[in-house]
């Protein structure tokens, strides 16, 4: 057991010192009364519930008050195995080919279901791992920093159908080569990191492969073999 204010333990002595305080008292007051010899004739006999029950019921009401106000604490036992810490990176493919429809409701839109449902099974895991969105089309852009944040996480992804970004294309390379710095940048908190790669093509991109070798890189491929229309709002 532990306490947070353990000082406040010491007004359990209060009803002690004023009992010591009043029996002085008592004793002075008898004394300039009569003789010693003389003070059991006169002193009055006291019944059991003013000896004995009352003052006890008075130093048990300030204990108990002292150890509220003390605030103990007992540890709750974990039985679970922590999950190790880690840094994540998703990197989202957000080109014009992500809003095609062949998966439902898109390949954009599918790959925020599958990062929200990722936040998911991490916080029901009690996993406390740093997580990063980095989007791309031509350029990169940090969408979230490193962050433990859930809720954060998931308001970010939730606008993340409606991002537009001011360039068109796609250059995964580039994004990749971005996470990598990002996570070299938390080493200091000596925590592993990781990419997750959301993207509907390039796989096998051989660029990106020669710039990925300090962490591991994993990819989610999002689309069809037939694959389908690109839809350009016009």
């Amino acid at each position: 057991m532990s306490w947070r204010e353990p000082l406040w333990l010491l007004i359990a002595l209060f009803p002690l010192c004023l009992w010591l305080w009043q029996f002085l008292r008592q004793q002075k007051q008898s004394q300039a009364y009569a003789d010693t010899a003389l003070l059991p004739w006169v002193q009055a006999a006291h019944s059991p519930w003013h000896q004995h029950i009352r003052p006890l019921l008075w130093w048990l009401f300030w204990l108990l008050m002292a150890i509220a106000l003390a605030g103990p604490r007992l540890p709750q036992a974990n039985n679970e195995t922590p999950i190790a810490d880690k840094n994540i990176m998703f990197v989202v493919d957000v080109s014009r080919s992500m809003l095609a429809q062949d998966i439902s409701p898109s390949r954009l839109q599918r790959a925020v279901l599958e990062m929200v449902e990722f936040l998911h099974i991490s916080r029901s895991r009690n996993n406390v791992s740093r997580i990063g969105i980095i989007v791309y089309a031509a350029r990169p852009h940090v969408l979230v920093p490193l962050t433990d944040d859930m809720e954060a996480l998931k308001f970010y992804l939730e606008k993340l159908d409606t991002l537009v970004l001011p360039t068109r294309g796609s250059d995964p390379a580039a994004a990749i080569n971005k996470a990598n710095a990002l996570l070299a940048d938390q080493q200091q908190h000596a925590l592993p990191g990781l990419i997750v790669w959301l993207t509907d093509g390039d796989f096998e991109s051989k660029k990106i492969a020669l710039i990925n070798n300090k962490r591991p890189l994993y990819i989610l491929g999002l689309g069809t073999e037939d694959g389908d229309a690109i839809p350009l709002g016009q």
